[in-house]
């Protein structure tokens, strides 16, 4: 990919994106799993399309239950979200510092414990909401 694909890549997810820890509670694990996702919404399948081809992951179609109207969701997990915020950080803004905690915390899930883990994604979900620096785990970049 050019340089110039990155940056319209990262524009793009700067504004429509997600970065967000999920909790599997999977009743066949003794403990729940924590797991980094990266997801885009829209209204053109075309832009979900792109990113698949791009980064790898699955798109899907949705309904806005309440418009009746369709969508879709571009989705990337694990590895796969980590390789992705990684190529795009240097050109993120809003997001960046989210991207660098992901990235980390992928990097060292294996070394962290569930509270420790725990605690990432609680922290990542207040920066999102907040748009406040993680002070608290500066470490981890």
């Amino acid at each position: 990919m050019s340089l110039y694909d990155n940056i319209y890549y990262a524009g793009y997810f700067d504004g429509e994106g997600c970065i967000r820890i999920q909790v599997n509670k999977n009743n066949s694990l003794t403990m729940p799993q924590h797991i980094l996702f990266c997801s885009i919404s829209s209204n053109n399948k075309d832009i979900c399309e792109s990113y698949k081809l791009s980064f790898g992951g699955s798109v899907i179609e949705a309904h806005y239950k309440k418009a009746g109207k369709t969508f879709w969701q571009w989705h990337i997990a694990s590895n796969k979200a980590k390789s992705f915020l990684h190529t795009l950080e240097p050109f993120l803004k809003q997001k960046r510092h989210e991207a660098l905690i992901a990235v980390s915390f992928q990097q060292n899930r294996g070394a962290l414990g569930f509270a420790q883990r725990e605690d990432v994604r609680r922290q990542l979900h207040v920066l999102k909401n907040n748009n406040k620096e993680l002070k608290d785990y500066a470490k981890f970049i």
